[in-house]
């Protein structure tokens, strides 16, 4: 019996070696790829089976002062701003106030019926979760309807979502409703479809039914005095050099914006958002609370983009595909498993899910467009240490 008891601790013991070398491994690594690809800094946080097994702060938050990055540190998520908004249009489904096959101009009646070749069309809350709407983002010069989405700028942070939903309405669509997939402005009328059928300002809501309830205290759509000692300062690859593009002390986020952007306007943390990502991967319900019925999670992590172009998702993730405000992985190629879901922001932050491996990973640098090069190299340092043994 003395002999199982022993043989057993040492079993033990040496797991718990093992992850100590793991953690520190890891963090070894990240710094050496920081210093060689001139990232500013890093926060990184694992999850395995609902336990922290990396939790690291790596780097610095300004290179000129030299100030050390802190796990505690604030992000803008810009684009992980989706899912939360996609799971909260979903809770509303839910309840029974909106409906996926109904046209968005039910709950949205300011907007006029588009068009798309001379003919009219309607959208469905399915398309616009599924961003098969045929509508536009930020623009460009290519032609008339990117050149509309470029000076009208209908998400700015200035605009209010009535001036949202007039900029958007009229502006004849990209394809017919349905026919592609095309990232877009949809996840912006889907914050405004939960503001006109709740009553509630978007920030209000996400606190009342998804954040207060998970324990994500420190995401919002504004930096208060609080947290603004903790907000990172941005950076930008400006003629293959990092630079400086945002002070912390100057940002945006320090002020209330007019518009709460369901498509890209919270901050956050890495521990905050990997409650949210811990809610995901366990269908609904986090720790003893459950958000949302399982069946909506499934529906939000199923593929609604099969068979469609699916314009620049296969460039970004291998057999990647979109469910509703969300990346999930359809194939078996790549490291990540078939089932997987993910996203990331254009200010650096990334995140995926595992469910095979039950596994949450959250990666937020403060880098613009940076997380593309780090996402591909951390995913199989990750599965180095924390696949499946």
């Amino acid at each position: 019996m003395l002999k199982e008891i022993v043989t057993c601790a040492l079993a033990i013991s040496g797991l718990l070696i093992s992850a100590v070398n793991a953690e520190k491994k890891l963090e070894n690594d990240i710094a050496s790829y920081l210093e060689q690809n001139q990232f500013p800094g890093m926060v990184t946080l694992v999850l395995k089976d609902d336990e922290i097994v990396h939790f690291s702060a790596i780097g610095s938050n300004n290179l000129k002062q030299q100030s050390p990055i802190q796990k505690d540190h604030i992000f803008r998520i810009y684009s992980m701003t989706k899912p939360i908004t996609a799971l909260a249009l979903l809770q509303l489904v839910e309840a029974g106030k909106v409906q996926l096959d109904s046209d968005i101009r039910e709950y949205l009646p300011a907007l006029e019926l588009f068009e798309y070749d001379g003919q009219e069309v309607t959208i469905t809350v399915h398309q616009l979760l599924s961003h098969t709407a045929g509508l536009g983002y930020f623009g460009g010069f290519s032609s008339w309807n990117d050149f509309l989405y470029l000076i009208l700028d209908p998400n700015d942070r200035d605009n209010t979502t009535d001036e949202l939903i007039s900029d958007v309405s009229g502006i004849e669509l990209k394809h017919k409703p349905g026919a592609q997939w095309r990232y877009s402005i949809a996840s912006d009328l889907q914050g405004a479809i939960v503001e006109k059928v709740t009553g509630q300002r978007l920030e209000d809501y996400f606190q009342e039914h998804i954040f207060k309830p998970l324990g994500m205290t420190e995401t919002s759509f504004i930096v208060d005095s609080k947290m603004a000692p903790r907000l990172v300062d941005m950076y930008e690859y400006e003629d293959q050099e990092v630079d400086l593009s945002e002070l912390a002390r100057k940002s945006d986020y320090l002020e209330a914006p007019n518009l709460h952007s369901g498509g890209g306007g919270l901050v956050s943390t890495a521990t905050d958002y990997a409650k949210f990502v811990q809610l995901l991967l366990h269908k609904g319900q986090y720790q003893d609370k459950r958000i949302i019925g399982a069946q909506y999670v499934e529906m939000m992590l199923a593929d609604h983009a099969k068979d469609m172009d699916t314009w620049f998702l296969p460039k970004l993730y291998t057999n990647g595909s979109y469910g509703y405000g969300i990346g999930i992985k359809v194939g078996e190629q790549d490291i990540r498993p078939k089932g997987s879901f993910f996203w990331a922001g254009r200010g650096g932050t990334f995140f995926w899910g595992d469910p095979e491996n039950n596994l949450v990973v959250v990666g937020m640098i403060q880098l613009e467009d940076g997380w593309r090069k780090m996402d591909r190299w951390l995913t199989p340092k990750i599965y180095q240490y924390y696949g499946k043994q």
